[in-house]
C-alpha cells in the first residue's frame, strides 16, 4: 500500500479505535476483561470497513457473532476452524475431496462461502461508501458472485484481522510482563502526545522510537505467522540449492519466522528475551541482523498490507495507553499465556485478562 492509500484509511482506523476505547470505558474497572476478545472484535469490525465497506457491529454488540446463525460476523471458533482447514489442505491439497466429504468440515466450508456471498451482495448495493475499500479493487467491475473476489475479500478479513489482533495483544502482554519497559513507553507517549493532543497524529508518531522498537521486538518474538507460509520450487526449473542442500523442482519449502527470529546467529545476546532496545539506533548488541527479520515474509509474495498494519498498530496502541493504565487482572496466570498459542498459519490465542484504569 502507498502512503497516500494508508492516509486515506486512517480515519477508519481512528473511528474504530475510538469506539474500542469507548466500549472499554463502559466496563467495570474492578473486573478484568479479556483483551483478546475485545481486540478481535475491533479488528474484525475494522477489516469489515476496509474490505466490504462496513463492519459487523461486533463492538457495538459487545460479543463475537456467528455467521452460520444469520448474524453479521464470524465467531472465533468458526474462524479457527476455517483457517485450520485451509492450513491443512494447503499442506496436503490432495486431501481436499476427502475433507469436503466430512460432514462437519463441509458445513464449515459451505457456511464460509455463504457468508462471503452475502457480504458481496450487501457491498454491491452500496453506491457510495466514502473510501475505495478492498472490494472496490477486487471486484473491479465483476459480478458480486465472482468466487475469486469473494474468497479474496474473506481471506483479507480473517488473515488481516487475526494477524494485527495477535500482535496488538502480544505487545501489551510483553509490556505488562516488563514493567520498566512499560514505564519507558508511557513516558515517551506522554512526552510526544500531550493531554488533549490528537493521539493519531502521524507527525507526533514519528517521535515514538521506543514504540516502534516494542512493535518490532514483539513481531520478532511472536510473529503473527510463525511458520510464515510456504513457497514452491518452480516445477519448470531444474531445482535449487538451499543451505547446501539440493531441492528438487516442485518441492514446497518454508522458512519459519519463529525459529529464524530466535536464532542467536542473528539476534544475540538473549535471543529469547524481550529487549526492544536492540531496535534503537546506536544499540550495542553482539548480533542484530535485520535481514533475518521477516514477520511479513519477503520477496514478491510478501504482505502487501505491512505498512498499513504497522500504522494501525501504532494508532491503536497510542490511544489505548493514553486512555488507560493497564495491568494483568488479579489471579490471571500471565506466564502461561504464550503457551496457549497455536499455529494454524495465523496464531490462535487464549484469553488475556487485564484490568483497565482510566487515565
Amino acid at each position: 500500500m502507498t502512503p497516500a492509500s494508508i492516509k486515506e484509511y486512517e480515519p477508519l482506523v481512528a473511528a474504530r479505535a475510538r469506539e474500542l476505547v469507548s466500549c472499554l470505558r463502559l466496563r467495570d474497572p474492578q473486573i478484568g476483561i479479556d483483551l483478546v476478545a475485545w481486540v478481535d472484535l475491533f479488528t474484525l469490525d475494522l477489516m469489515g470497513d476496509l474490505a466490504f465497506g462496513s463492519g459487523f457491529k461486533m463492538m457495538e454488540n459487545g460479543r463475537d457473532m456467528d455467521w452460520a446463525s444469520g448474524s453479521d460476523g464470524l465467531s472465533s471458533d468458526q474462524r479457527t476452524a476455517a483457517v485450520g482447514t485451509s492450513n491443512v489442505v494447503g499442506q496436503v491439497p490432495w486431501l481436499i475431496p476427502t475433507i469436503q466429504s466430512v460432514p462437519g468440515v463441509s458445513q464449515i466450508i459451505k457456511d464460509f462461502n455463504s457468508f462471503g456471498q452475502a457480504l458481496a451482495k450487501q457491498r454491491v448495493k452500496k453506491v457510495a461508501i466514502g473510501t475505495r475499500d478492498l472490494w472496490y479493487h477486487l471486484a473491479d467491475g465483476k459480478k458480486a458472485t465472482d468466487e475469486n473476489s469473494v474468497a479474496d475479500g474473506i481471506v483479507a478479513i480473517v488473515a488481516a484481522s487475526d494477524t494485527v489482533a495477535s500482535t496488538l495483544c502480544s505487545v501489551i502482554w510483553f509490556l505488562l510482563s516488563h514493567p520498566h519497559q512499560y514505564q519507558r513507553l508511557q513516558k515517551e507517549l506522554d512526552t510526544a502526545i500531550a493531554d488533549g493532543d490528537d493521539p493519531f497524529d502521524a507527525v507526533k508518531h514519528q517521535e515514538l522510537h521506543f514504540l516502534r522498537a516494542c512493535i518490532n521486538e514483539t513481531l520478532r518474538l511472536h510473529p503473527p505467522l510463525p511458520s510464515n507460509g510456504t513457497r514452491q520450487i518452480y516445477p519448470s526449473q531444474a531445482g535449487q540449492t538451499i543451505a547446501g542442500r539440493f531441492i528438487p523442482p516442485g518441492t514446497t519449502v518454508s522458512t519459519p519466522a519463529y525459529s529464524l527470529h530466535r536464532n542467536q546467529d542473528y539476534f544475540s545476546p538473549h535471543p529469547d528475551q524481550f529487549l526492544p532496545e536492540r531496535w534503537l539506533q546506536g544499540s550495542q548488541f553482539d548480533s542484530h541482523d535485520s535481514s533475518a527479520f521477516l514477520p511479513f515474509s519477503l520477496g514478491p509474495s510478501n504482505c502487501v498490507g505491512q505498512k498499513f498494519a504497522r500504522r494501525e498498530l501504532s494508532m491503536v496502541l497510542c490511544i489505548l495507553f493514553k486512555s488507560f493504565t493497564l495491568r494483568f487482572a488479579d489471579g490471571f496466570d500471565a506466564e502461561a499465556w504464550p503457551r496457549e498459542m497455536q499455529d494454524f498459519f495465523v496464531v490462535t490465542r487464549g484469553p488475556l485478562y487485564v484490568q483497565l484504569t482510566r487515565r
